[in-house]
C-alpha cells in the first residue's frame, strides 16, 4: 500500500514546536559558529539521526544561517521524540563537505539533507553512499544526482530542464513552433539550452537557435542572430524565432530587455517573452512594457508567500529563495526516516510515487535522483503578474494537489 507523506508547513504547528524549542538546545537561530549542538523535540530519546550539511563559515554563512533555520522550522514539523537533527559545517567547500559527511556517518545518521552547492554534493556522495546514507542535496545541478550501484543522491532544487520544458510544453499549444535561447552564456544558460534542444527534438520542431553571450560582453550581436536569423547558402532567410527563452534575471535581464527593444526588427507585441523561476522573485517586471503578456513558470506563489510570512514571523526576516528547497529537504528527511529506529532510509521510500507535500507544492523524487516539483504558468500584465494554470508534464506531479 503506498504511503502518502505531508509535511506540514502551517503556522500554528511551526510556532509550536519552536516555542518548546527554544532551550539552550535547541536554538532558533544559529550562532555565528561552526559548531552547532543537535536539535531535537523536548524529550526526545530515540535512535533517529537526521544529518544536516550547511555552509556555516565561509563566505555564505550568512546563507548557511538561513538554510539552518528553514531545516530547523522543518524539523519540528515533522519530528517525533525518536528523533534529533544534527546540522555540520562544510564550510562551503568539497572538503569540508566530505569531512562533516564523514562525521555525520560515524554517528550513525539515517539520511542527510544538504549541502548547498553541486561541487560539495558530489564530494560527499561517495562517503553517504558507503555507509548506505542517502543525501538530500539543495542543488539544482542534475549532474550532482547518483542513483547510481546503491547510492542515493537527489537534488531538490528546481531544475533549469523542468523549468523550460514546463513553459514550452504550455506555449506549444498555442502555437509556439520556432524557439531562441537568449542569454549570458553560464552553467543555467547553457541547462536551458539543452533542455529546450531535447524539447524541440521530442516535440518533432526545429532545433533552437542558440544565441548565448558572453557574461560581461556585448549582447547585441546574440539579439541579433535571434532577430535577423542568417541565411544559409543561397536559399530564402529562415524565418525568425516566435518564441524566445531569456535565461536572465535581475539586472541583468533589464540591459538585455533594454537592448532588445531598441533594435528596430524588435516588433516585441509579435514575439513570445519566455522567462524561468527567478522571475518570480522581481515584483518589478510588470513595470516594464516590454514584458507585456510574458510567460515563465515557478511554484505556486500562495504557497511560496505563505511560507515567507511564517518564516518571517518565527525569524525575524524574510528567507532566501533556496530556503524552501532547505525546509522541503529536511522535510523529506524527516517524513521517510520517522519511525524507522535509526536504520537508514529506503530508496523505495523516498521515490514512492505519491511524493511529498513541501513548501511550494507537491514533489517528487525521481528513481535516477531528480526531483519534479509542481509548478505553476504566470503571465506577466501591466496590472501584475497571473496564474495561467498548473504546468504540464509528462506525469501526475502537476495533478496531485
Amino acid at each position: 500500500m503506498r504511503r502518502s507523506w505531508v509535511l506540514r508547513i502551517t503556522s500554528l504547528a511551526l510556532a509550536g514546536w519552536l516555542a518548546q524549542a527554544c532551550a539552550p538546545t535547541t536554538p532558533t537561530r544559529a550562532p555565528p559558529s561552526a559548531t552547532l549542538p543537535p536539535v531535537t523535540p523536548p524529550g526526545a530519546m530515540g535512535p533517529t539521526r537526521v544529518g544536516l550539511l550547511l555552509p556555516l563559515t565561509g563566505p555564505q554563512a550568512a546563507l548557511g544561517r538561513q538554510l539552518f533555520q528553514a531545516g530547523q522550522a522543518a524539523f519540528f514539523a515533522g519530528a517525533d521524540g525518536t528523533m534529533m537533527l544534527l546540522p555540520r559545517d562544510t564550510g562551503g567547500t568539497p572538503a569540508g563537505a566530505a569531512a562533516a559527511a564523514q562525521a555525520l556517518a560515524a554517528e550513525g545518521v539515517t539520511i542527510v539533507a544538504g549541502p548547498l552547492f553541486a561541487a560539495e554534493t558530489r564530494a560527499a556522495s561517495p562517503v553517504l553512499r558507503a555507509a548506505g546514507v542517502p543525501l538530500l542535496s539543495f542543488s539544482s545541478d542534475r549532474a550532482a544526482a547518483d542513483t547510481t550501484l546503491g547510492g542515493g543522491t537527489f537534488v531538490l532544487g528546481l531544475l533549469p530542464e523542468d523549468q523550460v520544458q514546463a513553459v514550452l510544453r504550455f506555449l506549444q499549444a498555442s502555437g509556439a513552433s520556432r524557439i531562441a535561447v537568449l542569454g549570458a552564456d553560464g552553467e543555467f544558460a547553457r541547462a536551458a539550452s539543452d533542455a529546450a534542444r531535447q524539447f524541440a527534438a521530442d516535440a518533432g520542431l526545429e532545433p533552437p537557435l542558440l544565441a548565448l553571450y558572453p557574461p560581461r560582453g556585448d549582447a547585441v550581436p546574440a539579439i541579433r542572430r535571434v532577430l535577423v536569423p542568417a541565411q544559409v547558402g543561397r536559399g530564402p532567410p529562415p524565418p525568425r524565432p516566435d518564441t524566445v527563452l531569456l535565461t536572465d534575471s535581475g539586472q541583468s535581464l533589464r540591459q538585455l530587455l533594454t537592448l532588445l527593444a531598441a533594435q528596430p526588427e524588435a516588433d516585441l507585441p509579435n514575439l513570445r517573452l519566455v522567462g524561468t523561476a527567478p522571475w518570480s522573485a522581481d515584483p518589478t517586471l510588470p513595470q516594464d512594457p516590454s514584458l507585456a503578456g510574458a510567460v515563465f513558470p515557478a511554484p505556486e506563489s500562495g504557497r511560496t508567500e505563505a511560507f515567507a510570512r511564517t518564516h518571517a514571523a518565527m525569524f525575524g526576516a524574510r528567507p532566501a529563495a533556496v530556503s524552501i528547497v532547505a525546509y522541503d529537504a529536511v522535510a523529506v528527511a524527516v517524513a521517510t526516516a520517522r519511525g524507522g529506529d535509526g536504520r537508514p532510509v529506503q530508496l523505495a521510500t523516498l521515490t514512492d510515487a505519491t511524493g511529498f507535500q513541501g513548501a511550494g507544492g507537491r514533489l517528487r523524487l525521481l528513481p535516477d535522483g531528480r526531483n519534479r516539483r509542481q509548478l505553476v504558468i504566470y503571465q506577466i500584465a501591466p496590472e501584475g503578474v497571473r496564474a495561467l494554470g498548473p504546468a504540464p508534464f509528462d506525469d501526475q506531479v502537476a495533478a496531485l494537489r
